[in-house]
């Protein structure tokens, strides 16, 4: 049996799958982010910079909290962004071994500048998708993180 155009495989299941269809969203989410943006900056970077913005001064463990990572995953996101220059960490007042996270000059000017092509991005999609159905999408998606939370089986939280 030959090899199959991507738009011709069996997908069998996948379709039908939230997971998958999530997924396939973020994917493109993703691109599209990366061709507005011109930057080697991913969707969830920009919006741990963003959080930082909002937030100077938090805990490291705080805002990995927020964005459902754990704190050893943490780390090495922060140890790259304060390579890169957009972040600075301080000693936790109180508790050495934490870290409050400030952006940098730098950091602040890459968030707004981010954020700017995020809502240019949000703009498109809305044109295109139709601001009733962007708004459904949103709520569908933020009632599929509280299921997910809610699962008794196991412990998706952070």
């Amino acid at each position: 049996m030959g090899s199959k155009d991507a738009h011709d495989l069996d997908l069998g299941n996948l379709p039908n799958m939230v997971g998958i269809e999530l997924r396939m969203g973020q994917i493109l989410a993703e691109k599209a982010f990366s061709a507005i943006s011109r930057t080697h900056v991913s969707p969830g970077l920009f919006m741990i910079l963003a959080l930082i913005r909002n937030n100077p001064g938090q805990k490291q463990a705080t805002l990995a909290r927020s964005v459902q990572l754990d704190r050893s995953t943490m780390v090495p996101i922060m140890d790259h962004c304060e390579r890169q220059g957009w972040v600075q960490r301080q000693s936790f007042a109180g508790d050495r071994r934490a870290h409050a996270i400030y952006l940098t000059d730098g950091g602040t000017e890459l968030v707004n500048k981010l954020e700017q092509d995020v809502l240019q991005l949000e703009v498109a999609l809305t044109a295109t998708m139709g601001k009733r159905d962007r708004d459904q999408l949103l709520s569908l998606l933020k009632k599929f993180q509280t299921a997910l939370l809610s699962l008794p089986q196991q412990d998706v939280s952070a």
